[in-house]
C-alpha cells in the first residue's frame, strides 16, 4: 500500500532487522525513574486537603451506613406497633419473608449465573498487526519469554501487604512469576519449554482456542510461523525434546464462571448507595441520562443535538509505527459542534471495578472546583458494580454510548478518563477512533497480555494453598510472621472475591465478555496529550513493564505514586495525586 492510501487493508510482516538494537534501550530499562516524561510521587509527597477528607468521610459514612440504617429504621417502625403478641407475629412475618425472598433470589440469580456461563466468549480475530506488536514487547515489555509464560501458570506467586525481599527473582527451583518481565531474570535460570506447550499457550493468547482444531489449518500454520519469530526475537528456541509436561495455564475465558451467590440484603444495600450517589450528583448539578444502546450516564449539561444519529464521522489519517502504512479513522465525535465553555476540555469518565460511582465523588467535586464551568458525562457501569443486571453489555456498547455522549451534548474533542476496568473502554474507544487526550489511571490495558491482571482472578486459590501448607507445617510456623501475613492476605482475598471479583456481573465481563486484544492499549497508540498514572503496589499491574512499554513507544506523561495500592488515589491521602490529575487537564486546551 502506497505512503498516500486512505486505509490500509494489509500489513508488512515483521522482521526482526525492524527492531532497535538492544543497546539502545539499556539505560532506560534499568533506569527509567530518571526520564523527564516521568514525575515521581514520594510518601512525603501524599498531600491532604481538609475540605476533601471532611467530603469523603462524610459520603463515605452516607452511602455506608445511610441504606442501612434507613432499612433498619423502617423495619423497626413496622414492628414495634400493636401490641406484644402482634410485635412477635411481625418479627417472624419479616423473618420469614427475608428468607423466602432469599431463597427465590438464590433461585433467580443461580438461573442467571447459568446462562451467563453458557454464553460464548467474544470470537478472537488476530491480525498481523497484533503479532507485530506483542513481537516489541521484546524491548520493555516481555524481556524474558520463558519467564513469561511460567507466568501464566496458574502456580504464579503475587505479594501483598508491604515489601517482601525481591519476590521476583528467578532460580532454577521456583518458576517466575507473577512479574515475569522484571529486568534482572536471568535468562539461563529460565528452561525453556517443549515447542508444543508453547503453542497451546499461544493458541489460547492469540485464538482464545485450546487445540489446532478449533483454529483451523491456515490459522495453525501462522501461528506456527509466528513462533519461529518469536524465537529469533527473543534468541531463544523452544526444545522440541523437552519433556512434555502437563502444566495449568490461566485459560480464564475457557473456564467456568465460579461465580458466588450475593445475598438479597448485600444486593440492595450496594442499590441503596447507587441512590445516595444519585443524589451526590445531583447535588452537584448532573442529571441522569439513558443511552439508546442501554448504557446510562451521568452529565451536568443538557442535550444539544437530537438528531445526533445523522451527523456523518469526519475520518482523520496517520502514519503507523515501524514504517507499516498509514490508517484512517473517524475522530472522535465527528463534526458536532461544540457546547464547551471557553478554553475547558469537557471530560468523559468511566469508573472501574467497585460500588459505582460512588468513591469517585469527591474527585469530580475537585474537578469541578478547579473548572466550575468544565463539562463532565460519566458512564455507570452497573454489571461491574454488583447490581445484578439481567445482562452485561458489549464492550463496543460502552463505547457507542461514549459517542453518544460526544455526539448528543456537542463535546467536540473530549478527554477520555478511565479508572480500572473503566480504562478498557477508553482503549477500544482509541482504537476505533481518533482522540484528542486521555487519562489513565491504574492502566490495567495496557500491557494487558502479560499475566499479572489476568492472575487477579487466581489469588484467592493461590492463597489459600500457601496457607493451608504453612497449617500442615506445624505449630513452629504457625507462630512466625510470614504465616499471619499469608493469614491476612487470605481473609483479604476472601472479601474482595466474595464481595467483587466473584460477582456474576463481573465474572461474565471477564470470563464471558473478554479477549485481551479488544481490550488492550498498545502505547503507539497513546495520543500525544496523554497522562498515564501508576500506583507502586498495584497488585494488578506490572507497573515497570508498563512504564517502560509507555516511555519507550509513546510520548505519554507518567505520574509514579509510591507507596499507593490499587484504587488508593480515591482516599483522603491521595489528594496531591488526583490535585496532579487536575493539573493535567486544565492544562489541555479545547481543540
Amino acid at each position: 500500500m502506497t505512503a498516500g492510501a486512505r486505509t490500509t487493508t494489509t500489513l508488512e510482516r515483521y522482521t526482526p532487522r525492524d527492531a532497535d538494537p538492544d543497546e539502545v534501550f539499556e539505560e532506560m530499562i534499568l533506569d527509567w525513574r530518571a526520564n523527564p516524561r516521568v514525575k515521581l510521587r514520594r510518601r512525603r509527597e501524599w498531600g491532604w486537603d481538609a475540605r476533601d477528607a471532611a467530603t469523603t468521610a462524610a459520603l463515605s459514612a452516607a452511602w455506608t451506613l445511610g441504606p442501612a440504617t434507613l432499612a433498619w429504621t423502617a423495619a423497626k417502625a413496622y414492628v414495634n406497633r400493636g401490641s406484644a403478641m402482634e410485635r412477635r407475629k411481625k418479627k417472624w412475618g419479616v423473618v420469614m419473608a427475608l428468607a423466602a425472598s432469599e431463597l427465590g433470589w438464590y433461585a433467580h440469580r443461580r438461573g442467571v449465573g447459568k446462562r451467563f456461563d453458557d454464553d460464548e466468549n467474544m470470537k478472537a480475530t488476530p491480525t498481523r498487526r497484533d503479532f507485530d506488536r506483542f513481537l516489541q514487547l521484546r524491548y520493555d515489555g516481555v524481556l524474558d519469554f520463558n519467564a513469561y509464560i511460567r507466568g501464566w501458570m496458574k502456580t504464579w506467586k503475587s505479594f501483598a501487604f508491604g515489601e517482601r525481599e525481591n519476590p521476583f527473582r528467578a532460580t532454577p527451583s521456583s518458576p517466575p512469576l507473577s512479574r515475569a518481565s522484571t529486568p534482572g531474570i536471568d535468562r539461563a535460570e529460565s528452561p525453556a519449554f517443549h515447542r508444543e506447550t508453547a503453542l497451546d499457550f499461544l493458541r489460547f493468547g492469540f485464538h482464545d482456542a485450546l487445540s489446532a482444531e478449533e483454529i483451523g489449518e491456515r490459522k495453525e500454520r501462522e501461528l506456527r510461523t509466528f513462533m519461529e519469530e518469536i524465537e529469533a526475537h527473543w534468541n531463544l528456541k523452544f526444545d522440541d525434546n523437552a519433556a512434555r509436561e502437563s502444566f495449568e495455564f490461566m485459560f480464564h475465558t475457557k473456564e467456568k464462571l465460579g461465580a458466588l451467590h450475593q445475598p438479597l440484603l448485600f444486593t440492595a444495600w450496594v442499590n441503596g448507595v447507587a441512590g445516595v450517589t444519585g443524589l451526590a450528583l445531583h447535588a452537584l448539578g448532573f442529571k441522569l441520562y439513558h443511552g439508546a444502546n442501554g448504557c446510562s450516564y451521568w452529565a451536568n449539561c443538557e442535550i444539544v443535538e437530537n438528531n445526533w444519529k445523522r451527523r456523518r464521522a469526519r475520518t482523520a489519517t496517520r502514519e503507523t509505527r515501524h514504517g507499516r502504512g498509514v490508517e484512517t479513522r473517524p475522530v472522535l465525535c465527528g463534526d458536532a459542534g461544540d457546547a464547551s465553555d471557553g478554553d475547558t476540555k469537557p471530560i468523559i469518565f468511566v469508573h472501574g471495578l467497585g460500588v459505582g460511582l460512588a468513591p469517585y465523588v469527591p474527585h469530580i467535586a475537585q474537578l469541578l472546583r478547579s473548572r466550575p464551568n468544565r463539562k463532565i458525562a460519566m458512564l455507570t457501569l452497573p454489571h461491574i458494580s454488583m447490581r445484578a443486571v439481567p445482562k452485561v453489555p458489549e464492550l463496543d456498547d460502552m463505547v457507542d454510548t461514549v459517542v453518544e455522549i460526544t455526539k448528543k451534548h456537542a463535546f467536540r474533542a473530549p478527554a477520555l478518563y478511565g479508572h480500572s476496568f473503566g480504562t478498557f473502554v477508553v482503549a477500544r474507544t482509541c482504537q476505533r477512533f481518533c482522540v484528542s487526550s486521555i487519562v489513565l489511571l491504574d492502566p490495567v490495558c495496557v500491557c494487558l497480555c502479560l499475566p499479572q491482571t489476568v492472575g487477579i482472578l487466581y489469588q484467592l486459590n493461590k492463597s489459600w494453598v500457601d496457607f493451608r501448607n504453612r497449617l500442615m507445617e506445624g505449630p513452629r510456623t504457625l507462630a512466625t510472621a510470614s504465616f499471619w501475613r499469608d493469614g491476612n492476605a487470605l481473609l483479604y482475598f476472601l472479601l474482595r472475591d466474595y464481595f467483587l471479583l466473584r460477582e456474576i456481573g463481573v465474572m461474565t465481563a471477564l470470563r464471558r465478555k473478554f479477549w485481551w486484544a479488544r481490550y488492550n492499549l498498545w502505547a503507539d497508540d497513546l495520543p500525544v496529550d496523554s497522562l498515564i498514572v501508576l500506583e507502586s503496589n498495584d497488585l494488578l499491574l506490572d507497573t515497570d513493564a508498563i512504564c517502560r512499554h509507555v516511555l519507550r513507544q509513546s510520548k505519554a506523561r507518567i505520574i509514579w505514586q509510591e507507596k499507593f495500592a490499587h484504587g488508593e488515589f480515591c482516599m483522603p491521602w491521595g489528594y496531591g495525586l488526583r490535585s496532579d490529575v487536575v493539573d493535567f487537564l486544565d492544562a489541555l486546551k479545547n481543540a
